[in-house]
């Protein structure tokens, strides 16, 4: 016996369906890597831009970090408890590191604790491509190509050259 929309019983007769609505609970969406069509996955949904990725990695904390993980500071006793490690002469210095922060702060968030192998890089004809690695030091990595590619999509490309030292 098939049962209704309205929790009531269907009687027996023949019923075409030709598409069937699935709505995720709020905050999910559906995991089209891991779905299939008998099992449908949800996975926490993707964040649209960088401020409510920040909000979601630190709230209700100050995104500032001290050498310990764990250690939170608010920006001004960071710098007064710093100064000496922190050398930025040029602001072009400055602004690459907010850059690479931002692009560590989307992978933690796309990746959600997981590790990857794909990392965001520029080519020989100054294109940014996306490619597994066999060297993982001192790459930002993804765990999959569509993840890489949607952090490029949130941050931008002017982003991603400024992170990746262009």
């Amino acid at each position: 016996m098939m049962i209704g929309a309205d929790g009531k019983p269907i009687p027996n007769q023949s019923i075409e369906f030709n598409h069937v609505r699935i709505i995720p609970p709020d905050g999910y969406e559906i995991d089209k890597e891991n779905s299939t069509f008998e099992n449908i996955v949800f996975k926490k949904k993707c964040a649209d831009n960088y401020e409510s990725i920040l909000k979601e990695l630190f709230h209700p904390q100050t995104p500032v970090y001290g050498e310990n993980p764990g250690t939170v500071y608010k920006v001004e006793q960071f710098v007064k408890n710093h100064k000496d490690k922190i050398v930025l002469n040029k602001r072009e210095n400055y602004q690459r590191l907010v850059a690479l922060t931002k692009l560590i702060n989307v992978a933690e968030h796309l990746n959600q604790g997981k590790s990857g192998v794909y990392t965001i890089y520029i080519d020989s004809t100054n294109k940014i491509r996306v490619t597994t690695t066999a060297n993982y030091y001192g790459q930002i990595l993804f765990n999959t190509d569509t993840l890489a590619k949607r952090a490029i999509e949130i941050l931008g490309e002017k982003t991603i050259r400024l992170a990746l030292g262009e």
